[in-house]
């Protein structure tokens, strides 16, 4: 550090009476001891040979010349942030020491469009993840380090403006699953209820976004959304990417954010404004790359509706307002549209299902004994390659397909998830096998499309959910033994009984008009409670 600063401006070692700002800044930095001497000079031993006092060399020269006054002050970095308020008009470091603070060093990396303060917002948040470590993000990312073995980045920053953006590992997925099963372990009783006002409050217009380039399950979600919202009498319309931004709804709720802001214009929609406003309905699991995808979003944005209640918790122990929520199902009497009639995968259905309505049929009268929907996996390639025999011997009808892009609601798959209801009504069992080891509640493929087609779920395990009860809404076992449950329900008058009483339960739940109620009003509490419009109405 300098230890002297005499010679610099008079023989006398005094400063005259009418400084200037170069003046002014040496002597604030030599005031601030944070100038290291012997770090500079070992970093440009010219300025050894120069003969200069090294701080009056980085105050006339090197800062000009982006020479770095101490190990991780990026001066560059410093004035670009502090830009967004005022500009940097005297030597950097001097501004710092006047003016900045650690988070005005903070590196935006690929998310150059935020602030500093939402940048610092989301570390925060991410920092209080319990899945998050940044011991075990430099583990999985060694490349960090510098040669020597070093670090000189801050691990937390580097996660969230590098990390998430290129698709890098930033949970490890031992952590993962070890907090998740934790959480799958709590009971009930001790999940935060939202507050529910005494009287419905009335909410601004509400939009509810999906991306028509991502998925056709999760344009169905967004219509669920809405509806669930309209029910409880709110002003609630389905938008997409292509909607103005500019003139968007006072409040926006944006369906799958993995999806929303990467494909297509939903990447013009990731703007702090939007986000530090909004509420993001996310549907991804935590193990997988596509919940990554999402974070730097989630970890800007107003609040958190999460499919999972499980997942709800993550995101309120990260400090964010958080909602357990699962749309209104409600029953349906006709899946397809006419010209699914034509769709390849209704013809080959058995004569009795040919048909555009799905009556509600009892378990034994129902023609199909399992199906299942879903796409490729490794867990699902095994399961299906070493119990094909089986299924051989029923009548079964299963859709297992690999896929390189999204099944989008428009073109080929545009029916898919349509057929899939339609099927699911007059199958006795709809199979539920995970896209991997990590057991999730799949509320789409188990709620929406069994139970509301009337079939019996059979799943491996999931995490507890609070409204649907294995062994009561449906049915669970694991892979080794599943099949052993299905031969039971399908061969047995005993299982059959069963199969029926769990119909019954999951119908019951289905239809159950106060549930649906009280789930619009919690969403619609949650929204009043934590948008900042409340202020304004």
């Amino acid at each position: 550090m300098l230890d002297n600063t005499s010679g610099l401006f008079g023989m006398d070692g005094q400063v005259a009476a009418q400084t200037t700002v170069e003046e002014e800044d040496v002597m604030i930095i030599a005031a601030s001891g944070l100038f290291d001497e012997a770090w500079y000079i070992k970093e440009n031993p010219d300025v050894a040979r120069s003969g200069l006092n090294p701080l009056f060399h980085y105050v006339r020269f090197g800062a000009s010349e982006g020479r770095v006054p101490l190990k991780g002050f990026n001066a560059a970095r410093y004035v670009a942030n502090m830009e967004e308020r005022e500009p940097v008009t005297r030597n950097p470091l001097a501004h710092f020491v006047l003016h900045g603070g650690p988070d005005d060093l903070l590196s935006k990396g690929l998310l150059a469009g935020f602030s500093t303060s939402a940048i610092k917002l989301a570390m925060d948040r991410l920092n209080a993840m319990p899945i998050f470590k940044p011991d075990e993000y430099i583990t999985l990312n060694e490349d960090i380090k510098t040669p020597g073995g070093h670090l000189d980045v801050d691990p937390l920053n580097h996660a969230l403006v590098y990390g998430f953006p290129e698709g890098r590992s930033v949970f490890l997925k031992t952590t993962v699953a070890r907090v998740m099963g934790a959480a799958a372990a709590l009971a009930f009783s001790a999940r935060p209820e939202p507050r529910h006002p005494k009287r419905l409050p009335q909410l601004p217009p509400v939009g509810v976004y999906y991306n028509t380039e991502g998925n056709a399950f999760i344009r169905e979600i967004a219509e669920d959304f809405a509806a669930t919202l309209r029910e409880a009498g709110q002003d609630a319309v389905l938008l997409d990417q292509t909607a103005s931004k500019e003139d968007r709804r006072p409040v926006c709720v944006f369906v799958a954010p993995h999806e929303f802001f990467h494909l297509g214009d939903g990447r013009h929609w990731a703007r702090e404004d939007i986000l530090k406003t909004a509420f993001l309905f996310t549907t991804e699991q935590p193990q997988t790359m596509w919940f990554d995808r999402a974070m730097p979003y989630v970890l800007m944005a107003r609040g958190i509706i999460d499919i999972s209640w499980q997942v709800s918790g993550l995101f309120r122990a990260a400090g964010i307002p958080a909602l357990f929520f699962n749309p209104n199902i409600r029953p349906c009497d006709s899946w397809l549209r006419a010209e699914d009639l034509r769709h390849p995968l209704f013809r080959v259905l058995p004569k009795s299902c040919q048909v555009q309505n799905a009556p509600a049929l009892t378990y034994a009268a129902r023609p199909i004994d399992i199906s299942f929907f879903g796409t490729e996996s490794e867990h699902r390639e095994k399961f299906f390659t070493k119990n094909a025999p089986f299924f051989a011997d029923y009548n079964a009808f299963l859709y297992y397909r690999k896929v390189e892009s999204p099944l989008v609601a428009e073109g080929a798959h545009a029916a898919l998830s349509r057929v899939a209801g339609h099927v699911g009504a007059y199958s006795k069992i709809s199979l539920n096998i995970h896209r991997d080891s990590n057991g999730f509640f799949e509320w789409h493929r188990i709620a929406k499309l069994g139970m509301v087609g009337g079939s019996v779920v059979v799943s491996e395990p999931c995490p507890p959910h609070p409204l649907f009860k294995p062994g009561t809404h449906y049915l669970e076992e694991s892979g080794r033994h599943i099949l052993n449950l299905i031969e039971w329900l399908l061969k047995t008058k005993e299982g059959a009984k069963h199969a029926q009483t769990i119909q019954d339960n999951a119908n019951a739940v289905v239809r159950n008009r106060d549930v649906a109620v009280r789930n619009g009003h919690a969403l619609v509490g949650f929204i009043h409670e934590h948008g900042l419009f409340q202020h304004d109405h």
